[in-house]
């Protein structure tokens, strides 16, 4: 396991397949074992606190689990609340549908009703939130993508934020780009009601493609 520092209130943990098995944990268990994995994320944070002095506040962490190749997965946990236990659990579930395609397929009675609606993948994405645009900016010129069309950018207040959709990007390209987000700022939501609110109700500074516009500047 390697832990990274992103700020004083968020830790990135790496998991190898081999650091799973060193724990007695398989993919199957993050949707199968809801106890063995709660307690598993709860020891990561217990050794973020002794390999790189993590200091939790107290309360529910926020935690994000996202894919990477070799199945191996990223958790990244914060003391800023941008969701719960439960929301890691579902998180977590997604990420082993894709990495074990088809296996929940069999006995699951509610396949068809839990299916996304249309506004579900008409607005399916992600937002992030920035601090300053120096920290959007550097993102963008990160990206070897050139043109990212389903990238808006907003400003509220004194933060930046950008929604993300997947689009036509394949799903290793999407999740890539989702993991160099988390370096430069954090995850709000990838709830597709918050999505409908500010794609519907706000103004973007940059309707389209603002990775690209942005790296270019």
């Amino acid at each position: 396991m390697v832990f990274k520092r992103i700020n004083k209130d968020t830790v990135r943990c790496i998991l190898t397949e081999q650091d799973m098995i060193d724990n007695g944990l398989q993919i199957e268990d993050f949707f199968k074992n809801k106890g063995k994995v709660q307690s598993f994320l709860e020891n990561l944070v217990e050794q973020a606190k002794e390999q790189i002095g993590y200091e939790a506040k107290g309360g529910i962490l926020a935690m994000q689990v996202m894919p990477l190749p070799n199945n191996c997965l990223a958790v990244t946990f914060s003391d800023e609340p941008s969701g719960d236990i439960e929301d890691m659990m579902d998180q977590i579930r997604e990420v082993a549908e894709d990495i074990l395609p088809g296996l929940l397929a069999d006995g699951d009675d509610n396949a068809e009703k839990n299916k996304p609606d249309k506004v579900s993948r008409k607005y399916d994405g992600r937002l992030y939130e920035f601090d300053n645009l120096e920290s959007v900016e550097r993102l963008c010129a990160s990206i070897e993508l050139e043109k990212v069309n389903k990238s808006i950018l907003y400003k509220e207040d004194d933060k930046y934020y950008m929604i993300l959709r997947k689009g036509k990007l394949s799903k290793k390209v999407y999740e890539s780009l989702c993991f160099s987000f988390l370096e430069y700022g954090r995850l709000v939501s990838d709830n597709p009601a918050v999505l409908v609110n500010w794609q519907e109700h706000k103004q973007p500074m940059i309707k389209k493609n603002a990775i690209g516009i942005l790296k270019n500047i």
